[in-house]
């Protein structure tokens, strides 16, 4: 039952917006989920001048990172061979294989990780379910550091 199930846009918004946390990544692993990052990119932007003037200097200084694995109109789809989705599967594989392929300067940062996980859920939505799976990427604010390489 979607109605049920489901966060509107407003709800994330007021989610995000009551975390402590300086910095935030958000990743949705479902089916059609660029809409979540659309409708974010949305509210951001849908504010006056001003607003969004502060808005952009909250960003810059706390961040958020928003990762959508298919985009508005794209399934998210299971690979039996990997017991995952290309997105999932994909993500486990970039945190867990070389972090110097996705770190800076020794820290993994939201854009490098985001970036590989982009390009290698592509490839496997290709090379296993011969579809493509576009997943969306947005960052509102600097790039961040979540974790180091050593």
């Amino acid at each position: 039952n979607l109605k049920e199930s489901a966060l509107s846009a407003d709800e994330l918004s007021t989610f995000t917006r009551g975390l402590a946390a300086n910095k935030v990544m958000l990743l949705f692993d479902t089916c059609k989920s660029g809409a979540a990052t659309q409708a974010l990119q949305r509210l951001a932007m849908s504010r006056g001048l001003d607003e969004r003037k502060i808005i952009a200097r909250i960003a810059r200084e706390h961040g958020i990172a928003v990762f959508s694995a298919a985009s508005v109109s794209q399934e998210a789809f299971e690979i039996k061979a990997l017991r995952h989705d290309s997105f999932t599967y994909c993500l486990v594989a970039a945190l867990g294989g070389n972090p110097d392929s996705i770190a800076e300067d020794g820290v993994i940062t939201a854009a490098r990780l985001l970036a590989r996980v982009n390009r290698d859920t592509r490839e496997t939505a290709l090379q296993y379910l011969k579809v493509e799976q576009t997943p969306i990427v947005y960052i509102f604010g600097d790039d961040f550091g979540i974790g180091s390489a050593r």
